[in-house]
């Protein structure tokens, strides 16, 4: 039981892994957003798959981490994006069959210049 509760666990947090890769359905698109919970099961999960010395399930758990602290990394490794000193940000709630495109361009036009 020990061994199917950490392969389940690990193949779980491994399919939400790369299910928030995949943007299609939309909904998918959602599981991207939880990669430190699913760092923090996949923690939980070790103590298991020790006891349990399963090496499918040490491989899913291996694998499942590795996508998650890859994507983590950048924010927590202590390293900064480099970019402009200036940013300027931009919201514009745009309907997606606006007939007049051009005016959202002209109007982010100065913005892009800066």
């Amino acid at each position: 039981m020990l061994k199917n509760l950490a392969r389940w666990g690990a193949g779980l947090v491994l399919t939400a892994s790369v299910g928030g890769l995949i943007s299609w359905p939309w909904w998918l698109e959602l599981f991207v957003h939880f990669r430190v919970q699913y760092v923090l099961l996949l923690g939980a999960l070790a103590p298991l798959l020790w006891r349990a010395r399963d090496g499918a399930a040490a491989g899913l758990w291996l694998l499942s981490m590795g996508v998650n602290l890859a994507y983590l990394a950048p924010y927590y490794g202590g390293q900064r994006a480099h970019g402009p000193a200036n940013a300027h940000l931009v919201l514009a709630n745009v309907l997606a069959i606006n007939r007049t495109p051009e005016k959202v361009v002209s109007f982010l036009e100065p913005v892009r210049r800066m």
